[in-house]
């Protein structure tokens, strides 16, 4: 990178990590600013300035968008809506092509970790759903630390969603011995079996 004068810049999203606007995180700031095309605004604005403060001749720097997943998307949706920043974008896994009710993903993973491992996490799913349906939500989310979704119009969904994506983001990570392992140990063993999910 020195050889070629080159700088490699890391774009926090907005509403993310540290990047909260000033007003704070309410609801009425989420609506306004928590959206693709603000975040495509908000990368165009931070490379017009790397631009202008770190400009090497009158020419601008070749610029070239890369991500993975959401970001790899965002890569090309940049390089689309604007052509004229960017010389060209690297996409790695970039998921441009949403679908509702996308299965195919799960069974990616449930074939990844075995027949074995994949019961045992629908044998958890199945132990967390009759506590939802008992009544019993809260005390999950709270053998969870996820207190702040107690009470909240999308509490359980996102609960239940946190919960389906984390054993999938395990397995994709690497975490698969630690994932089957740990949802051996919840077999038959009800309430008590979620705790050591957790841990």
């Amino acid at each position: 990178m020195i050889r070629n004068s080159a700088i490699c810049v890391q774009i926090e999203h907005r509403f993310y990590g540290d990047s909260l606007p000033s007003s704070g995180g309410d609801n009425a700031n989420f609506k306004e600013g928590l959206s693709v095309l603000q975040n495509l605004a908000d990368t165009a604005a931070v490379l017009k300035r790397v631009q202008s403060d770190y400009s090497v001749s009158d020419l601008p720097r070749p610029v070239v968008n890369f991500g993975g997943s959401y970001s790899g998307a965002t890569a090309t949706w940049f390089r689309m809506a604007y052509p004229e920043l960017t010389n060209g974008a690297i996409s790695s896994s970039g998921v441009v092509n949403a679908v509702l009710e996308f299965t195919g993903f799960d069974n990616v993973v449930k074939s990844a970790i075995g027949t074995k491992c994949a019961d045992d996490v629908d044998e958890v799913s199945r132990m967390v759903d009759t506590y939802f349906s008992n009544d019993q939500g809260n005390d999950i989310k709270m053998m969870f630390n996820s207190t702040n979704l107690i009470d909240t119009k999308l509490g359980d969904a996102d609960f239940m969603y946190m919960l389906a994506d984390g054993f999938s983001m395990i397995d994709q990570y690497g975490g698969k011995t630690e994932l089957c392992d740990g949802v051996a140990k919840t077999s038959g063993e009800g309430f008590e079996g979620q705790e050591k999910v957790r841990e």
